[in-house]
């Protein structure tokens, strides 16, 4: 008798391996595997001064060196890419900066291989004086759609757009492991003698499902480790800054004046 437990108990265990593998190798079912780990570089240039870094990096703007760049490259709170550079006519040899950061997405739920429209909602911007140049950019790769492109230029012979919020529509298979995005900024201020030259670039993205989608609530997005994929913020218009500081101020004076009377 004592003999022949241990065997049941074998037996036991190699059943629920087999059922586990059945369950896994079972054809429909997704297995959601941990994606890759997102990668981020900046590089700043500035009268020949040079720096690189994984995340943020700074150049120039003191004595001897006038030109500044600074670059950065954040997972969170937001995935984004931001750069910004100045030449003075002091400048020497003007300055440059460019970021980029790239991460991967996974459409989770349903069955494996389920073709799910999402989509990316994203801000670029870029500004630039008459001799300098701005880019900003998205690139969106999945197992369906292999490239998708947006970006917006500002350089002396064209700037049609600095800003630009829109949302691409495309679409992704559920369970796929090497869907991605590549966020890229960059600009570039000479230096001219005569004029204070300025660039600037910036890119945020936010993926989502498609809510319109009538299987929209069975499946969800999973990105790469230590990102964040959240909704974009919107960012207020000047006059709109404006008039919530003048309205804090009077509500600030009209309960320091009750504060009087009392």
């Amino acid at each position: 008798m004592d003999q022949a437990t241990p065997i049941r108990g074998r037996r036991h265990w190699s059943s629920l391996a087999a059922l586990c593998l059945l369950m896994l190798c079972a054809p429909g079912r997704e297995a959601v595997a941990v994606l890759q780990s997102a990668s981020t570089f900046v590089q700043c240039f500035a009268d020949g001064n040079n720096n690189f870094h994984a995340t943020e990096c700074t150049r120039g703007g003191f004595p001897g060196v006038p030109a500044s760049a600074f670059a950065s490259a954040s997972l969170t709170p937001s995935p984004s890419v931001s750069v910004e550079v100045t030449s003075p006519p002091a400048a020497v040899l003007g300055a440059g900066a460019d970021a980029n950061s790239t991460y991967y997405f996974q459409v989770t739920g349903g069955n494996a291989g389920d073709v799910v429209p999402i989509m990316v909602d994203y801000a670029l911007s870029v500004f630039s004086t008459a001799e300098s140049s701005a880019l900003a950019k998205i690139i969106i790769r999945t197992s369906v759609v292999p490239f998708t492109v947006d970006e917006i230029a500002c350089n002396p012979q064209v700037c049609d757009e600095t800003e630009v919020s829109d949302t691409l529509n495309i679409q992704a298979q559920s369970g796929a492991n090497f869907d991605s995005v590549t966020l890229y900024a960059l600009a570039q201020a000479p230096v001219t003698r005569l004029s204070h030259e300025t660039a600037r670039a910036f890119v945020d993205p936010f993926i989502y499902v498609d809510p319109a989608f009538a299987s929209a609530s069975l499946y969800s997005i999973v990105v790469s480790p230590g990102v964040a994929n959240v909704p974009l913020t919107p960012v207020p218009e000047p006059g709109s800054v404006v008039l919530l500081s003048i309205g804090i101020v009077a509500i600030g004076l009209l309960r320091r004046r009750s504060r009087l009377q009392a």
